[in-house]
């Protein structure tokens, strides 16, 4: 069911991609965007049962390259809660302590930016990057972390809302795919026994263009 599950979710990523635009479409060649995001994310299986789901931090950044397509770079914090598996921590630290999960990632990508109806129109997105998995431990005024430094890809799609010239509003989803080791050295391999996670983004925001 779960390969499934991540089957579908890629032919539906794929689709969104290739779906056919305009070639004048928002005359992107030349833009600058800069834009930032706020909201949630959701995770499956073990992860949502030992972690749960979090809170969604991205900056992004935009070079437009044709009047359809720009190259895009997001910095995320995904932010997981407390591990609710005592005896897991304990087996990961050695001691008993509270262990709370981030994610960052540092992702290059593709948007592709179709046509607009009035004051709305979509991009679709997909890339790859680093997604740096830390286990924090608070320790008095302190935080101890271990950090895993791991490869994934994603995909997504974001509905735009034009509110003048140089601005608009968005919401947007996308899907990680993030390949998260295969031994008890790696955090999340060793919570969940997963070589892999998925993490489902759903975020609104603002964006800003320059020229």
């Amino acid at each position: 069911m779960y390969i499934l599950k991540r089957n579908i979710t890629y032919l539906i990523c794929i689709a969104l991609f290739l779906i056919p635009t305009s070639a004048e479409a928002t005359g992107m060649k030349g833009k600058e965007v800069l834009g930032i995001r706020l909201g949630g994310i959701a995770t499956s299986g073990e992860l949502k049962r030992v972690f749960g789901s979090g809170s969604e931090l991205e900056i992004y950044f935009i070079e437009g390259v044709s009047p359809w397509l720009g190259i895009n770079i997001s910095f995320s914090s995904h932010n997981l809660g407390y591990s609710n598996d005592m005896m897991k921590n304990i087996e990961f630290l050695g001691t008993k302590m509270d262990v709370k999960l981030n994610i960052y990632s540092a992702t290059v990508g593709i948007t592709l930016f179709t046509s607009s109806w009035r004051r709305f129109s979509q991009s679709f997105e997909a890339g790859g990057g680093l997604y740096a998995i830390v286990a924090i431990m608070p320790i008095g005024f302190y935080e101890g972390r271990i950090t895993d430094n791991q490869a994934g890809l994603y995909c997504g799609t974001t509905t735009h809302y034009k509110i003048g010239k140089k601005i608009m509003l968005d919401a947007c989803f996308k899907y990680h795919h993030v390949f998260s080791g295969a031994d008890l050295s790696h955090t999340i391999y060793f919570y969940t026994g997963s070589e892999t996670t998925s993490i489902y983004q759903f975020t609104f925001g603002v964006t800003f263009f320059t020229e």
